[in-house]
């Protein structure tokens, strides 16, 4: 039957049980993501998934490492004390795996800590108080 000829209440309960079922897919998805997020970065599962801002840092921020030992990652073989940006995944990986250590930056500071976003939020209003 075409959804016209359908009566509206059970249309309705139609369109309540496929919102229940998009409901539950959606959070089933979300939590394997974030399961996924956390196999290489232990605050993974804090992750805010509907922040773009956040999830564009996951999947293409990079981090700058000095491996301490012969590692692979992907199709390259990296040697020993060879620095190099890694997508932050394999980063974590190869640091977990004590093949490589963080590089600190010109000014002395851990690339971590530059990758961090520090976002400025107008308060003429006062509101954030």
């Amino acid at each position: 039957p075409t959804e016209k000829n359908i009566p509206r209440r059970r249309r309705r309960r139609r369109r309540a049980a496929a919102s229940a079922r998009a409901e539950r897919d959606r959070a089933a998805a979300e939590a394997k993501f974030l399961d996924w997020v956390a196999t290489f970065s232990p605050e993974g599962r804090r992750m805010n998934c509907a922040s773009p801002i956040q999830k564009r840092h996951v999947l293409f921020s990079s981090l700058k490492v000095t491996f301490t030992k012969t590692h692979k990652v992907g199709g390259a073989t990296f040697q020993d004390g060879e620095t190099t940006a890694l997508a932050w995944a394999d980063a974590q990986r190869a640091i977990a795996a004590g093949a490589a250590t963080w590089t600190a930056s010109e000014d002395g500071e851990c690339m971590i800590d530059s990758l961090r976003k520090t976002i400025k939020v107008d308060n003429t209003e006062g509101l954030a108080e």
